[in-house]
């Protein structure tokens, strides 16, 4: 008598497995066959990378936001009043295009009026001129390296008071912490 088995779906864990092994059979029967010991070595390194990258997700994370304005842009419209009101200073063409797209919305260029504070996404070359036109600012968050929110400028509050600007953004916070007191994916604790 036969008996019809259904089976669970493979994990997509397991089919990128397969497919890594096979590439990986691929490759290293391919060098071996042409007698390039170099070529073995690299198929090895590759397919444990790409098996590991598979296994654990957040293992290439890091990358996204040396690559990508998506955890910042993330960071900022998680904030509606900061998703309105954040401009942009110095960013490169690819890092304007991409946050203007997570953002859905045309980020303004700061025109260097310090009449009030701004928050603006700058780039290292932006920040290089706000220090060389000793022009005040704190960094908020350094999640991405090509676009860090920065407060631009100061308030004229009494000293020891809080800045409005940055304190009214975000609800517990007085200051938006650095990434560098969040795993590296970007992602809070």
């Amino acid at each position: 008598m036969l008996t019809w088995q259904t089976f669970a779906q493979p994990k997509p864990f397991a089919l990128a497995g397969i497919a890594i092994a096979i590439l990986g059979l691929i490759s290293t029967v391919t060098c071996a066959f042409l007698k390039k010991r170099d070529g073995i070595v690299l198929s090895a390194v590759i397919v444990i990378v790409l098996f590991l990258a598979s296994a654990n997700p957040s293992f290439l994370l890091w990358i996204d936001s040396v690559v990508s304005p998506r955890p910042i842009a993330r960071i900022v419209s998680a904030n509606q009043k900061l998703a309105r009101s954040v401009l942009s200073y110095r960013l490169g063409r690819g890092w304007q295009y991409g946050t203007n797209f997570y953002l859905r919305r045309q980020l303004q260029e700061w025109n260097g009026d310090l009449a009030q504070p701004v928050l603006a996404l700058v780039s290292p070359d932006g920040l290089n001129d706000l220090r060389a036109r000793k022009i005040p600012f704190t960094i908020l968050d350094r999640t991405c390296f090509d676009a860090v929110l920065v407060e631009i400028g100061k308030d004229e509050t009494a000293p020891g008071q809080p800045d409005p600007l940055s304190s009214n953004l975000f609800r517990d916070e007085t200051r938006w912490p650095l990434a560098d007191s969040h795993r590296r994916s970007g992602q809070p604790h």
